[in-house]
């Protein structure tokens, strides 16, 4: 009995270990990430705009439309919309204005 108490212990002392591993690694790569719109705004912001730019169109085309496969070179040029307009015109346009009027 005291050799399967052992074994049993042993295992939930490795499996704790492991999660708290594994909730180290997270907070770790959450702190890396959340590091990123601080330090690099204007391409946090390109990527944000053009990631949501082009899963608004593909969710467009597939629910609102139906389509049956998307239009690629639609999605593309909707992705190049919010990469140049939304994330690069838009943040030279409104974050100077912003960062004076509300400092």
């Amino acid at each position: 009995a005291h050799v399967k108490y052992s074994n049993q212990h042993n295992l939930n002392t490795s499996l704790a270990r492991s999660n708290w591993d594994t909730i180290m690694l997270a907070s770790t790569a959450w702190r890396q990430l959340s590091a990123i719109p601080t330090k690099h705004p204007l391409a946090f912001g390109v990527g944000i705009s053009t990631f949501k730019t082009m899963f608004s169109d593909a969710v467009v085309q597939k629910v609102v439309e139906q389509k049956e496969e998307l239009d690629w070179k639609r999605n593309l040029a909707f992705g190049a919309f919010g990469c140049f307009y939304l994330g690069g015109v838009q943040y030279a346009l409104y974050v100077p204005v912003f960062g004076r009027l509300f400092p």
